[in-house]
């Protein structure tokens, strides 16, 4: 079976145990499938802070890898969330980032996922005042940003 029509059919059928109902749009992205939902009901897919999102994404992937036997990078888009969680990241980064360079202290932000740690170092990957580092354990990981 072809692993585009795969991911659809799984996700329409994940989808269908969890009640909800929505459009499943796939597509694949140089090394991404990417699996777009459309539904009136994206908060309850969502989460807080897109728990529930990273968690149902990881349980696609789950039965990707057990059906197809390979792994799918797969990455579920409800309307426009992670974009503009990730604009949020960036500037939640860059606003850290100039108040450290400005004080010369270093600032922790928030415990993230480690998706959204990454939004972090790569916003802040080219900044020549300031550096980044995660620190913590699991669900209490977070980024801390020093000056260079």
């Amino acid at each position: 079976m072809d692993k585009l029509k795969l991911i659809k059919k799984e996700t329409e059928k994940l989808l269908e145990i969890l009640e909800v109902a929505a459009t499943v749009v796939c597509d694949f992205d140089e090394h991404t499938y990417n699996v777009r939902l459309e539904t009136s009901e994206s908060g309850l897919l969502i989460g807080y802070h897109g728990e529930t999102l990273q968690s149902l994404q990881l349980i696609l992937n789950l039965i990707l890898v057990k059906k197809s036997g390979e792994y799918l990078k797969v990455i579920i888009h409800v309307g426009d969330y992670r974009e503009k969680r990730n604009a949020y990241l960036e500037s939640l980064a860059n606003q850290a980032a100039e108040r450290v360079a400005q004080t010369g202290q270093e600032e922790t932000l928030p415990p993230m996922s480690s998706f959204e740690r990454r939004v972090v170092h790569l916003a802040l990957s080219n900044n020549p005042s300031v550096k980044t580092e995660s620190t913590g354990e699991k669900n209490e990981r977070r980024i801390v940003i020093k000056l260079k």
